[in-house]
């Protein structure tokens, strides 16, 4: 995942980062876009959604509404990452649901 993303050229800039007690897995930027993702790994494809809860989304929301409020000029996107035994990457774009 972070291979497909800096291909892309998107820069990483944090694994594993906490803000406001809520820790994001991984931040990624290019240009003025803000990209935080949640990376869930899969023993099944049909599990994907039991590994978020409603709280963590919450959390996410509170945070995302936070850096978007003190940083007004960054567009920021929120993405789920699936990562299977096979590595195999799949994502969902959480922007609806938050």
């Amino acid at each position: 995942m972070v291979q497909l993303l800096t291909h892309r050229q998107w820069q990483l800039v944090s694994y594993r980062h906490k803000i406001n007690k809520v820790e994001i897995d991984v931040i990624f930027k290019k240009a003025n876009y803000l990209l935080l993702g949640e990376v869930k790994y899969l023993d099944s494809d049909w599990r994907a959604f039991e590994r978020i809860s409603k709280s963590q989304v919450q959390k996410i929301k509170k945070t995302v509404n936070y850096i978007r409020k003190n940083n007004p000029k960054l567009t920021v996107e929120v993405y789920l990452f699936f990562v299977n035994a096979q590595a195999k990457v799949r994502f969902v774009c959480l922007d609806d649901v938050i």
